[in-house]
């Protein structure tokens, strides 16, 4: 029998049709950041997230990245450089 991870051994799972269980990871390193919108603005992403199924915090991360590049085309920023992983490698 399949043996399942603790965090889902709680959970009513058919083990009979499960092959594998994968965990995903976040690549990039996020920061929390704290801050108010009023309530037309929190109105707008709710909208969007019910006819696009985007979330309010995605929403809002694709804006920033949108002001940024705004401000990159001007010069008035750089691009940071990416941060590359190492390579997996293959056992």
């Amino acid at each position: 029998m399949l043996e399942l991870p603790a965090y889902v051994r709680g959970l009513a799972l058919d083990t009979k049709h499960i092959e594998r269980i994968y965990t995903m990871t976040t690549l990039s390193p996020r920061k929390l950041y704290s801050f108010y919108i009023n309530d037309v603005q929190a109105a707008g992403l709710k909208a969007v997230k019910q006819a696009e199924d985007i979330s309010e915090s995605e929403q809002i991360r694709q804006a920033i990245n949108a002001w940024l590049r705004k401000w990159e085309r001007k010069g008035v920023i750089t691009k940071a450089e990416r941060v590359r992983r190492p390579g997996r490698t293959r056992s």
